[in-house]
């Protein structure tokens, strides 16, 4: 790996749900573009006689981006969170690209979101949208 390989300069997040396709825009700069929390896929335990058992774990991918609060994506998103408490809840899948790379999230769900702007003392503050996928590719 050379240090070209390591920014995130050319990253680009795609948001495909309920068929509506979302070109995410306006980046909060002092956050993280996106988020991969850690994902459980096996557990153990010892037993008292020191046997080792072992399984798989069916878990979720949870994943989160953070636009600014002047994000046209941001807004759309936002009227689709509001919406999903009518249940109105569409598949989501989330496509991640930086250079060469290119992770498909999906199929997944928009989780949660602040439902309004959020006014900060000198300009409108970031969103987190959060979402929950099946799986990778």
């Amino acid at each position: 790996m050379t240090f070209k390989d390591i920014s995130t300069i050319r990253a680009s997040i795609v948001v495909n749900i309920g068929g509506e396709v979302i070109p995410i825009d306006n980046f909060d700069p002092d956050s993280d573009i996106f988020t991969v929390n850690d994902r459980q896929t096996a557990d153990g335990e010892k037993t008292i006689d020191g046997y080792f058992n072992y399984w798989a774990v069916n878990s979720v991918i949870e994943a989160s981006f953070n636009v600014s609060g002047g994000s046209e994506a941001g807004k759309t998103l936002r009227g689709i969170l509001n919406a999903q408490v009518n249940g109105q809840v569409s598949s989501a899948t989330v496509v991640v690209t930086n250079g060469d790379t290119v992770n498909t999230y999906g199929p997944g769900i928009l989780t949660t979101g602040k439902p309004g702007p959020h006014l900060g003392n000198q300009k409108l503050q970031p969103i987190t949208f959060n979402f929950k996928f099946a799986n990778v590719s």
